[in-house]
């Protein structure tokens, strides 16, 4: 899903982003400009002074744990080196949540393994293959204003869906965060059968996801500060 379809997705459903995150100036939202303490006021300190006593970074050092402005060029020629042999899976996930990669092949790849592991936890768990959907908002005719009966709930397929939203969370988790109520409305069902069903196999997924990305960087790590892999 791109980021204005699910704009639009959330707005369909009454989530104005603007409202929820708070306007992006300095008066209100979290670009707001921050009260200054009590002590800051008593002793006269102002954002000039503040800025002059900072520590002043070089571009680069040779230590590990030195403050540097930026990373030693040596680590970036040898990135792709190290990601040699990679298993797919693993580089896939790390180029997804570092590099937000959405690339044909890449989310072919990932999608593969999370429907590989939603369908063995379905046949494990005994999942149910489907759940009912949202219910529609009550209209009313135009002409009549008589209130039009919503039609009967259908069934939704959700293993699906459910492995999508797990990339797409990682490409659009500052929504996500911002409005909960978006996971339901994502996969078209009720808040209740999100909380009680799909959340947790939703996490479960979520996990095997994560294991990928943390065992892809710490072989990319591994291989970069020269340590054994055994």
């Amino acid at each position: 899903m791109h980021a204005s379809d699910l704009i639009q997705l959330a707005c369909a459903h009454g989530i104005d982003f603007i409202h929820v995150a708070g306007s992006a100036n300095k008066a209100v939202g979290v670009a707001a400009k921050r009260r200054k303490q009590w002590v800051e006021i008593a002793t006269g300190v102002t954002e000039e002074s503040r800025k002059k006593a900072l520590v002043e970074a070089p571009d680069t050092a040779k230590g590990r744990g030195s403050r540097v402005a930026k990373p030693a060029a040596y680590s970036h020629a040898e990135l792709g080196i190290a990601a040699v042999g990679v298993k797919g899976l693993h580089w896939a996930a790390a180029q997804h949540t570092i590099a937000n990669d959405r690339t044909p092949l890449t989310i072919r790849t990932l999608l593969c393994g999370l429907r590989y592991h939603a369908n063995k936890e379905a046949t494990e768990h005994n999942w149910e293959a489907t759940v009912p959907a949202r219910r529609e908002p009550v209209r009313r005719d135009p002409k009549s204003n008589v209130r039009i009966a919503p039609e009967t709930r259908p069934e939704v397929l959700y293993l699906e869906p459910l492995c999508m939203l797990v990339l797409d969370e990682v490409s659009f988790r500052p929504a996500f965060t911002a409005a909960p109520a978006l996971f339901a409305i994502y996969l078209g069902i009720e808040d209740v059968t999100w909380e009680q069903k799909l959340e947790e196999r939703f996490r479960t997924l979520q996990g095997k996801y994560a294991v990928w990305h943390a065992s892809g960087l710490r072989m990319i790590q591994r291989r970069i500060n020269g340590d054994s892999e055994d």
